[in-house]
């Protein structure tokens, strides 16, 4: 896989390829805003030193990780990050719920402490870190998008331009989730931007417990073969670097699990698929996290 942004381009075809692993400018950036893809930010806010601390970290955190799994080292930018208002991220990003990645950049909105947008901030980021997309710009913005991916989530042509849909959707979020809870230990074990008393909040409270739970229950099954920690390496390589090491070794533990996850996207997916692969404990945590969810 080729990197760098519109370091990729068919002369033949236009094909420009985004890849927010090497924030190189100029040209991806430019069809983007061109098309009207990239939005500039509403009432964006100058970020804090404390901010630009959290990010920087974060973004150390990530290449730390790659490295660990034998990637290079990605060149990631703080000026990808915009801050806005609660107010402007609202009336900006109505339906997308606290954070937002979208086509290499991460919207925020300023919450009253670090701490309650740490969350976020360090699951967004993780998402920035393994996003990619081939735009052809000859197709215009709504069909200009010929493939893009963000972790274990990619955009497939599911019967034409006009239906696309994302596969892996669940079982992306959650392994992000797992990313940005292991970043956020790391920022509170060597940082002072954490508060003390909201530590434990910031680990074990997650924006997707069931999908964070089933991915845990994936790399146990996967684990039973070749060792949790090889498991987990696997599943981290295949987040970052477009690979499927970690599904080859679950088509070989079943066939058709795969498929399944591909479109699992609801809380009751996950708990079948933790109940029919055997794995009690999930299905149990899963199962009690959705009455919990259930009575909310």
């Amino acid at each position: 896989m080729s990197t760098g942004i519109a370091r990729e381009c068919d002369p033949r075809t236009s094909l420009v390829t985004i890849d927010r692993t090497d924030f190189d400018p100029l040209d991806g950036e430019t069809i983007l805003k061109l098309l009207g893809l990239l939005a500039e930010p509403e009432e964006e806010l100058p970020k804090t030193a404390q901010e630009n601390r959290a990010i920087e970290k974060t973004l150390a955190i990530l290449n730390d990780i790659r490295r660990e799994i034998g990637l290079d080292p990605a060149r990631l930018d703080p000026t990808h990050v915009h801050i806005q208002s609660e107010c402007a991220f609202a009336r900006q990003w109505r339906g997308h719920g606290q954070a937002l990645m979208t086509y290499g950049h991460v919207y925020l909105p300023r919450l009253i402490l670090l701490s309650y947008s740490l969350r976020y901030l360090t699951h967004e980021l993780a998402h920035l870190a393994s996003f990619r997309a081939v735009i052809d710009p000859e197709l215009g913005k709504d069909r200009a998008t010929v493939f893009m991916q963000s972790g274990l989530s990619i955009m497939i042509d599911d019967g034409g331009w006009e239906r696309p849909k994302r596969s892996f959707r669940d079982l992306n979020e959650g392994l992000t989730e797992v990313i940005a809870a292991k970043i956020r230990r790391r920022l509170i074990a060597e940082t002072d931007l954490v508060e003390p008393n909201l530590a434990a909040c910031l680990i074990n409270d997650h924006p997707y417990p069931v999908q964070v739970r089933l991915v845990q229950g994936l790399i146990e099954l996967v684990g039973r073969r070749l060792g949790a920690d090889a498991a987990r390496h696997l599943l981290f390589a295949d987040y970052f670097g477009q690979t499927s090491w970690f599904f080859a070794e679950l088509a070989r533990i079943d066939s058709a699990v795969v498929e399944r996850l591909k479109f699992t996207n609801t809380n009751l997916d996950a708990l079948a698929i933790a109940q029919d692969l055997g794995l009690r404990d999930a299905a149990a945590d899963i199962e009690r996290l959705c009455r919990i969810r259930g009575r909310r």
